[in-house]
Protein backbone atom coordinates (compact mmCIF):
# COMPACT_ATOMS: atom_id res chain seq x y z
CA UNK A 1 0.00 0.00 0.00
CA UNK A 2 1.12 3.50 -1.10
CA UNK A 3 2.13 5.54 2.25
CA UNK A 4 0.39 8.80 2.79
CA UNK A 5 2.68 11.53 3.48
CA UNK A 6 1.59 14.79 5.27
CA UNK A 7 1.57 16.37 1.94
CA UNK A 8 -0.57 14.03 0.02
CA UNK A 9 -3.14 13.54 3.58
CA UNK A 10 -3.14 17.50 2.84
CA UNK A 11 -4.03 17.18 -1.10
CA UNK A 12 -6.90 14.42 -0.50
CA UNK A 13 -8.24 17.01 2.28
CA UNK A 14 -8.41 20.12 -0.35
CA UNK A 15 -9.73 17.99 -3.46
CA UNK A 16 -12.79 16.45 -1.69
CA UNK A 17 -14.14 20.17 -0.28
CA UNK A 18 -12.05 23.12 -1.79
CA UNK A 19 -11.08 21.90 -5.61
CA UNK A 20 -10.54 25.16 -7.11
CA UNK A 21 -13.04 26.08 -10.23
CA UNK A 22 -10.52 27.87 -11.76
CA UNK A 23 -8.64 27.46 -15.10
CA UNK A 24 -5.12 26.01 -14.07
CA UNK A 25 -6.58 24.48 -10.53
CA UNK A 26 -3.91 22.22 -9.50
CA UNK A 27 -1.60 25.25 -10.28
CA UNK A 28 -3.53 26.91 -6.88
CA UNK A 29 -3.89 23.90 -5.31
CA UNK A 30 0.43 23.76 -5.38
CA UNK A 31 0.64 27.60 -3.98
CA UNK A 32 -1.33 26.33 -1.00
CA UNK A 33 0.89 22.88 -0.24
CA UNK A 34 3.69 25.21 -1.54
CA UNK A 35 4.53 22.43 -4.29
CA UNK A 36 4.70 23.28 -8.48
CA UNK A 37 1.92 22.39 -10.72
CA UNK A 38 3.53 19.61 -12.07
CA UNK A 39 4.26 18.04 -8.88
CA UNK A 40 0.41 18.15 -7.83
CA UNK A 41 -0.39 16.61 -11.18
CA UNK A 42 2.04 13.77 -10.23
CA UNK A 43 0.61 13.04 -6.86
CA UNK A 44 -2.54 13.03 -7.95
CA UNK A 45 -1.64 10.58 -10.96
CA UNK A 46 0.01 8.66 -8.70
CA UNK A 47 -3.18 8.52 -5.82
CA UNK A 48 -5.54 7.75 -8.53
CA UNK A 49 -3.78 4.50 -10.19
CA UNK A 50 -3.51 3.41 -6.47
CA UNK A 51 -6.87 3.79 -6.42
CA UNK A 52 -7.10 6.52 -3.32
CA UNK A 53 -9.27 8.48 -5.86
CA UNK A 54 -12.84 7.03 -7.23
CA UNK A 55 -13.48 10.16 -8.88
CA UNK A 56 -12.94 14.08 -8.93
CA UNK A 57 -16.11 16.17 -10.75
CA UNK A 58 -18.93 16.92 -10.07
CA UNK A 59 -21.43 15.09 -7.59
CA UNK A 60 -25.09 15.92 -8.67
CA UNK A 61 -27.84 16.52 -6.75
CA UNK A 62 -30.43 14.07 -8.32
CA UNK A 63 -33.56 15.71 -7.30
CA UNK A 64 -32.81 18.96 -9.00
CA UNK A 65 -32.82 17.39 -11.65
CA UNK A 66 -36.35 15.97 -12.01
CA UNK A 67 -35.15 12.30 -11.06
CA UNK A 68 -37.01 10.10 -8.63
CA UNK A 69 -34.67 8.30 -6.39
CA UNK A 70 -35.19 5.83 -3.50
CA UNK A 71 -33.90 3.97 -1.60
CA UNK A 72 -35.46 0.41 -1.54
CA UNK A 73 -34.95 -3.12 0.61
CA UNK A 74 -36.15 -6.15 -0.42
CA UNK A 75 -36.53 -9.57 1.45
CA UNK A 76 -35.09 -12.08 -0.65
CA UNK A 77 -34.52 -15.81 -0.13
CA UNK A 78 -31.00 -15.82 1.26
CA UNK A 79 -30.06 -18.54 -1.31
CA UNK A 80 -31.64 -16.72 -4.14
CA UNK A 81 -29.93 -13.43 -3.18
CA UNK A 82 -26.98 -13.00 -5.53
CA UNK A 83 -29.22 -14.16 -8.52
CA UNK A 84 -31.32 -11.15 -7.21
CA UNK A 85 -28.81 -8.90 -7.25
CA UNK A 86 -27.95 -9.71 -10.85
CA UNK A 87 -31.37 -8.73 -11.85
CA UNK A 88 -31.33 -5.51 -9.89
CA UNK A 89 -28.24 -4.47 -10.92
CA UNK A 90 -29.27 -4.90 -14.66
CA UNK A 91 -31.13 -1.70 -14.11
CA UNK A 92 -29.21 1.62 -15.06
CA UNK A 93 -30.70 3.50 -12.41
CA UNK A 94 -28.87 1.32 -9.39
CA UNK A 95 -26.24 2.86 -8.15
CA UNK A 96 -25.83 1.09 -4.68
CA UNK A 97 -26.73 -2.26 -4.33
CA UNK A 98 -25.22 -4.63 -1.05
CA UNK A 99 -26.33 -7.31 1.23
CA UNK A 100 -27.33 -6.61 5.00
CA UNK A 101 -27.60 -8.47 8.12
CA UNK A 102 -31.35 -8.44 7.99
CA UNK A 103 -34.51 -9.78 7.14
CA UNK A 104 -34.75 -7.17 4.34
CA UNK A 105 -31.77 -8.34 3.38
CA UNK A 106 -31.20 -6.48 -0.01
CA UNK A 107 -30.75 -2.24 -0.20
CA UNK A 108 -30.24 -0.62 -3.34
CA UNK A 109 -30.57 3.25 -4.23
CA UNK A 110 -32.35 3.69 -7.47
CA UNK A 111 -33.66 6.32 -9.86
CA UNK A 112 -35.29 7.14 -12.66
CA UNK A 113 -35.97 9.85 -14.87
CA UNK A 114 -39.15 11.90 -14.08
CA UNK A 115 -42.09 10.77 -16.78
CA UNK A 116 -41.00 6.89 -15.75
CA UNK A 117 -43.57 5.75 -12.91
CA UNK A 118 -40.42 4.02 -10.26
CA UNK A 119 -43.24 2.22 -8.42
CA UNK A 120 -44.37 0.38 -11.10
CA UNK A 121 -40.02 0.01 -12.31
CA UNK A 122 -39.57 -1.77 -8.19
CA UNK A 123 -42.59 -3.75 -8.88
CA UNK A 124 -41.05 -5.13 -11.77
CA UNK A 125 -38.13 -6.00 -10.04
CA UNK A 126 -39.48 -7.32 -7.10
CA UNK A 127 -41.67 -9.96 -9.32
CA UNK A 128 -38.10 -10.50 -11.65
CA UNK A 129 -35.91 -11.07 -8.24
CA UNK A 130 -38.93 -13.28 -6.41
CA UNK A 131 -38.73 -10.99 -3.47
CA UNK A 132 -41.35 -11.44 -0.64
CA UNK A 133 -41.79 -8.38 0.90
CA UNK A 134 -39.87 -4.93 0.39
CA UNK A 135 -40.18 -1.38 1.78
CA UNK A 136 -39.61 1.82 -0.16
CA UNK A 137 -37.78 4.60 0.97
CA UNK A 138 -37.60 8.04 0.01
CA UNK A 139 -35.73 10.76 1.32
CA UNK A 140 -38.58 13.00 3.30
CA UNK A 141 -36.05 14.98 5.07
CA UNK A 142 -32.10 15.32 4.58
CA UNK A 143 -29.83 16.01 7.30
CA UNK A 144 -26.61 15.41 6.16
CA UNK A 145 -24.64 14.19 2.46
CA UNK A 146 -21.63 13.71 1.04
CA UNK A 147 -18.44 11.21 2.29
CA UNK A 148 -16.09 13.72 3.19
CA UNK A 149 -13.13 11.77 4.90
CA UNK A 150 -10.72 13.57 6.92
CA UNK A 151 -7.14 12.21 5.74
CA UNK A 152 -4.81 14.10 8.12
CA UNK A 153 -4.10 11.21 11.16
CA UNK A 154 -3.97 14.12 13.38
CA UNK A 155 -6.74 16.04 12.81
CA UNK A 156 -9.16 11.98 12.28
CA UNK A 157 -7.84 11.01 16.21
CA UNK A 158 -8.78 14.82 18.03
CA UNK A 159 -12.15 15.17 16.21
CA UNK A 160 -15.30 13.36 16.76
CA UNK A 161 -17.68 16.04 15.87
CA UNK A 162 -18.87 19.06 13.31
CA UNK A 163 -18.67 22.45 14.58
CA UNK A 164 -21.56 23.50 12.21
CA UNK A 165 -23.21 20.94 10.34
CA UNK A 166 -24.74 23.30 7.02
CA UNK A 167 -28.61 22.84 6.96
CA UNK A 168 -29.74 21.15 3.96
CA UNK A 169 -32.01 22.84 1.30
CA UNK A 170 -35.22 20.76 0.33
CA UNK A 171 -34.69 18.67 -2.46
CA UNK A 172 -36.50 20.55 -5.84
CA UNK A 173 -36.75 20.31 -9.19
CA UNK A 174 -34.66 22.92 -11.32
CA UNK A 175 -35.08 23.98 -15.03
CA UNK A 176 -31.97 23.85 -17.10
CA UNK A 177 -30.87 25.30 -20.69
CA UNK A 178 -29.54 23.00 -23.45
CA UNK A 179 -26.16 24.27 -22.86
CA UNK A 180 -26.60 23.74 -19.24
CA UNK A 181 -27.82 19.65 -19.71
CA UNK A 182 -24.85 19.31 -22.01
CA UNK A 183 -22.61 20.48 -19.43
CA UNK A 184 -24.13 18.05 -17.01
CA UNK A 185 -23.24 14.83 -19.23
CA UNK A 186 -19.82 15.70 -19.85
CA UNK A 187 -19.12 16.49 -15.98
CA UNK A 188 -20.35 13.41 -15.22
CA UNK A 189 -17.32 12.16 -16.30
CA UNK A 190 -13.63 12.85 -14.21
CA UNK A 191 -12.27 15.55 -15.20
CA UNK A 192 -8.43 14.88 -16.72
CA UNK A 193 -5.42 15.64 -14.60
CA UNK A 194 -3.79 17.88 -16.49
CA UNK A 195 -2.57 21.37 -16.27
CA UNK A 196 -6.20 23.19 -18.03
CA UNK A 197 -8.27 20.28 -17.11
CA UNK A 198 -11.50 22.24 -17.94
CA UNK A 199 -10.60 22.70 -21.02
CA UNK A 200 -11.09 19.35 -22.51
CA UNK A 201 -14.67 19.78 -21.49
CA UNK A 202 -15.25 22.86 -22.97
CA UNK A 203 -13.63 22.74 -26.10
CA UNK A 204 -15.86 20.03 -26.94
CA UNK A 205 -19.03 22.40 -26.46
CA UNK A 206 -17.25 25.21 -28.10
CA UNK A 207 -16.84 27.14 -25.00
CA UNK A 208 -13.77 28.97 -23.25
CA UNK A 209 -12.54 27.71 -20.12
CA UNK A 210 -14.13 30.76 -18.52
CA UNK A 211 -17.35 30.61 -19.98
CA UNK A 212 -17.22 26.74 -18.75
CA UNK A 213 -16.75 28.13 -15.36
CA UNK A 214 -19.15 30.25 -15.02
CA UNK A 215 -21.77 27.67 -15.85
CA UNK A 216 -20.49 25.20 -13.32
CA UNK A 217 -20.78 28.17 -10.84
CA UNK A 218 -24.04 28.73 -11.90
CA UNK A 219 -25.34 25.14 -11.56
CA UNK A 220 -23.81 24.93 -7.82
CA UNK A 221 -26.29 28.23 -7.20
CA UNK A 222 -29.10 26.37 -8.22
CA UNK A 223 -28.29 23.24 -6.01
CA UNK A 224 -27.71 21.37 -9.32
CA UNK A 225 -24.34 20.52 -8.86
CA UNK A 226 -24.18 19.53 -4.95
CA UNK A 227 -20.11 20.12 -4.57
CA UNK A 228 -17.35 20.17 -6.83
CA UNK A 229 -14.50 17.80 -5.60
CA UNK A 230 -13.01 14.47 -5.27
CA UNK A 231 -14.98 11.35 -4.18
CA UNK A 232 -12.42 8.83 -2.41
CA UNK A 233 -12.19 4.89 -1.59
CA UNK A 234 -12.73 5.13 2.01
CA UNK A 235 -11.54 1.07 2.44
CA UNK A 236 -7.92 2.44 0.86
CA UNK A 237 -8.20 4.89 3.38
CA UNK A 238 -8.55 2.49 6.28
CA UNK A 239 -12.38 3.30 6.95
CA UNK A 240 -13.49 -0.15 6.81
CA UNK A 241 -16.02 -0.47 9.34
CA UNK A 242 -18.91 1.26 7.70
CA UNK A 243 -22.77 0.38 8.46
CA UNK A 244 -26.40 1.44 8.05
CA UNK A 245 -27.92 2.62 11.31
CA UNK A 246 -31.31 3.00 11.54
CA UNK A 247 -33.23 4.60 14.60
CA UNK A 248 -36.70 4.83 15.93
CA UNK A 249 -37.25 7.83 17.33
CA UNK A 250 -41.01 9.97 18.03
CA UNK A 251 -41.97 12.08 14.95
CA UNK A 252 -42.08 14.97 17.57
CA UNK A 253 -38.21 14.58 18.17
CA UNK A 254 -37.00 13.35 14.37
CA UNK A 255 -35.49 17.05 13.53
CA UNK A 256 -33.74 17.18 17.32
CA UNK A 257 -32.11 13.41 16.94
CA UNK A 258 -31.45 14.18 12.83
CA UNK A 259 -29.64 17.00 13.91
CA UNK A 260 -27.32 15.71 17.22
CA UNK A 261 -26.62 12.80 15.02
CA UNK A 262 -25.15 14.69 12.08
CA UNK A 263 -22.91 16.60 14.10
CA UNK A 264 -20.74 13.53 14.73
CA UNK A 265 -17.69 13.29 11.72
CA UNK A 266 -18.21 9.85 11.03
CA UNK A 267 -21.80 10.03 10.50
CA UNK A 268 -21.86 10.91 6.35
CA UNK A 269 -25.41 10.81 5.69
CA UNK A 270 -28.28 11.27 7.63
CA UNK A 271 -31.97 11.56 6.36
CA UNK A 272 -35.60 11.22 7.65
CA UNK A 273 -37.54 8.31 5.49
CA UNK A 274 -41.18 6.57 5.99
CA UNK A 275 -41.84 3.89 8.56
CA UNK A 276 -44.14 0.63 8.33
CA UNK A 277 -46.00 -1.28 11.09
CA UNK A 278 -42.97 -4.13 11.04
CA UNK A 279 -40.73 -1.12 10.39
CA UNK A 280 -40.42 1.56 13.01
CA UNK A 281 -37.03 3.20 12.22
CA UNK A 282 -37.31 6.88 10.34
CA UNK A 283 -33.93 8.18 10.82
CA UNK A 284 -30.99 6.23 9.19
CA UNK A 285 -27.22 7.01 8.54
CA UNK A 286 -24.21 6.17 7.26
CA UNK A 287 -21.02 5.83 9.88
CA UNK A 288 -17.92 5.23 8.30
CA UNK A 289 -14.89 4.12 10.67
CA UNK A 290 -11.32 2.49 10.87
CA UNK A 291 -12.44 0.09 13.10
CA UNK A 292 -15.45 -2.25 15.37
CA UNK A 293 -14.37 -0.23 18.69
CA UNK A 294 -14.32 3.62 16.98
CA UNK A 295 -18.03 2.82 15.73
CA UNK A 296 -19.13 1.43 18.79
CA UNK A 297 -18.58 4.71 20.30
CA UNK A 298 -20.17 6.79 17.91
CA UNK A 299 -23.17 4.20 18.32
CA UNK A 300 -23.06 4.67 22.12
CA UNK A 301 -22.60 8.43 22.08
CA UNK A 302 -24.94 9.14 19.80
CA UNK A 303 -27.49 7.23 21.95
CA UNK A 304 -26.40 9.13 25.03
CA UNK A 305 -27.06 12.40 23.23
CA UNK A 306 -30.58 11.32 22.15
CA UNK A 307 -31.52 9.18 24.14
CA UNK A 308 -33.04 6.73 21.53
CA UNK A 309 -34.27 3.54 22.54
CA UNK A 310 -34.38 1.19 19.70
CA UNK A 311 -32.49 0.82 16.77
CA UNK A 312 -30.49 -1.51 14.34
CA UNK A 313 -27.01 -1.61 12.63
CA UNK A 314 -27.25 -3.25 9.53
CA UNK A 315 -24.07 -4.07 7.75
CA UNK A 316 -22.52 -4.78 4.71
CA UNK A 317 -21.79 -8.01 3.66
CA UNK A 318 -21.64 -7.97 0.69
CA UNK A 319 -21.15 -4.92 -2.28
CA UNK A 320 -23.03 -6.28 -5.15
CA UNK A 321 -22.60 -3.01 -7.28
CA UNK A 322 -21.50 0.99 -6.40
CA UNK A 323 -21.37 2.70 -9.74
CA UNK A 324 -21.93 6.84 -10.62
CA UNK A 325 -25.70 7.25 -11.79
CA UNK A 326 -25.30 8.10 -15.64
CA UNK A 327 -28.25 11.08 -16.27
CA UNK A 328 -30.07 11.54 -19.70
CA UNK A 329 -29.25 8.09 -20.25
CA UNK A 330 -31.51 6.23 -23.71
CA UNK A 331 -30.78 3.00 -21.02
CA UNK A 332 -33.49 3.96 -18.53
CA UNK A 333 -36.13 3.49 -21.52
CA UNK A 334 -34.47 0.58 -23.15
CA UNK A 335 -34.58 -1.37 -19.83
CA UNK A 336 -38.60 -0.17 -18.89
CA UNK A 337 -39.38 -1.41 -22.71
CA UNK A 338 -37.83 -4.71 -22.40
CA UNK A 339 -39.95 -5.32 -19.05
CA UNK A 340 -43.11 -3.67 -20.28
Amino acid sequence: MMKLDRINQDLLNIIQQDFPLVERPFKKIGKKLKLSEEEVIERLKELKSKEYIRFIGAIINTASLGFNNLLVAFEIDPEEIDKAAEIINSHPGVSHNYKRNDKYNLWFTIATPKNIDIKKTIEILRNLSKAKRYLLLPALKIYKIGVILDVSEKRRKRVLKERVVPLMKKNISVEISPIEKKIIEEIQNSIPLTKEPFRYFSSKLNLSSAEFLEIINNLIKKGIIRRFGAILSHRKLGYVHNIMAVWEVPEQKVDECGKKISSFKAVTHCYKRPIYPDWPYSLYSMIHCRSKDECNLIVNMILKETGIKNYKLLLSEKEYKKKRLKYFSEEFYKWEKKYQ
